[in-house]
């Protein structure tokens, strides 16, 4: 008789819950989705960990006993629920247990809070949004709810709830204005908020739901003297096949040192040059510390996102900025493509940077000189004309 081998019992300690990271509701099918995510797992635990998620309708006819499974080998840690109902009365709870390839390595998480679903017919509170990142602070704003919302005696003000990037939304507080800053923050992390419309019990005025989440947003990160007054609060940065703004410490903080590159999607000469520095930039950016900032010599700002959302990884100025004029005009630009190599403080370590052979020496090169001492260089062949 052929024995078997039964697994080892999953350990005892249940995952944390599941948290809420935002919702939405979908015009064309008439429903709603939930984001939801999970902490991060132990790597102790598994490398390559998957996710078996299920979730539960909480009404009165349902069964506490009985959940549906969504997926039994989801490999994100954020999930979003789509095709949800979308009536006020709509609550879901989700749970998770952790896998790999083979074995369940956990049992199933502690279930979320509940989670409601976003209600067209229902009011919602505004969505806030920033309006200014300083150093250890974020000011956020909203639009205000209508008048007679805010100047009944029911309106208790505005519940303001925040989360970091692994965890869930929790009330900072209250305020009556529209408008909040935030402090004692940290540069380096990402923070969401929420805006709930609070109201006296019973008022004939709500409930409101809580708004969609915020975007990301961190506080200012201290920048040298010289990227300050060279660039404008925010650079473009890429995400997926577009581009977003991000502060300008989280792109430039002063531990990088910094390229900047003149080009034009008109030019020839640059269209060959731009997937070489592409290459180089994925190879070495991190491990070497530094950020290439594109400044366009395009015609017209159509054709200057094309080129960068279609060919750059990295930063670039914005197009209607007059820093990118600045720039050009600042380091003598006549010919493209260029790629001016320098310190965090503006000291130029390589003024001819598209002679270089763009490989791992160059980047320690670079990272070396911009660690110890700036160095000179000129415009070799290769180049557009350009006149600034």
């Amino acid at each position: 008789m052929a024995s078997t081998t039964q697994p080892p019992p999953p350990p005892s300690e249940c995952p944390p819950a599941p948290f809420f990271i935002d919702y939405d509701y979908d015009d064309e099918s008439s429903s709603s989705s939930i984001t939801f995510g999970f902490a991060a797992v132990s790597p102790s635990l598994s490398s390559s960990p998957l996710f078996h998620i299920q979730m539960r309708l909480l009404d009165e006819d349902s069964d506490p006993a009985v959940w549906s499974t969504i997926s039994q080998t989801f490999a994100a840690r954020r999930v979003r629920k789509k095709n949800l109902q979308s009536d006020s009365n709509s609550s879901y709870v989700f749970r998770y247990r952790v896998r790999d390839s083979i074995d369940y390595l956990t049992p199933w998480s502690t279930p979320s809070l509940p989670m409601s679903t976003l209600c067209p017919s229902s009011p919602k509170s505004p969505t806030p949004r920033l309006k200014k990142a300083e150093k250890a602070s974020v000011t956020l704003t909203w639009d205000h709810a209508p008048d007679e919302v805010t100047t009944s005696d029911d309106f208790l003000g505005y519940e303001i709830f925040m989360r970091l990037e692994d965890s869930p939304f929790s009330s900072i507080g209250r305020v009556r204005s529209n408008e909040v800053k935030k402090k004692n923050l940290d540069y380096t992390q990402k923070y969401y908020f929420r805006i709930g419309v609070s109201l006296s019990p019973g008022s004939g005025l709500g409930p409101y739901q809580i708004s969609p989440s915020s975007s990301a947003l961190s506080p200012s990160a201290p920048v040298t003297a010289f990227v300050q007054r060279s660039f404008p609060p925010s650079l473009l940065t890429r995400s997926g096949r577009s581009s977003a703004p991000s502060p300008l410490g989280r792109v430039l903080p002063p531990s990088k040192f910094i390229l900047l590159y003149f080009s034009a999607h008109w030019c020839g000469p640059c269209r060959q040059f731009t997937p070489r520095l592409a290459q180089f930039y994925r190879s070495y950016a991190r491990e070497y510390e530094f950020e290439v900032v594109f400044v366009s010599a395009d015609h017209d700002s159509k054709a200057f996102e094309s080129y960068y959302n279609g060919e750059m990884p990295w930063s670039a100025v914005p197009y209607d900025d007059d820093s990118r004029e600045d720039l050009q005009g600042r380091y003598r630009v006549s010919g493209i493509p260029s790629l001016r190599v320098l310190r965090s403080d503006g000291t130029v370590i390589d003024e001819n940077g598209t002679s270089s052979t763009l490989d791992e020496k160059a980047a320690r090169g670079w990272r070396d000189r911009a660690d110890q001492k700036a160095g000179e260089g000129g415009c070799g062949s290769g180049c557009c004309n350009h006149h600034h």
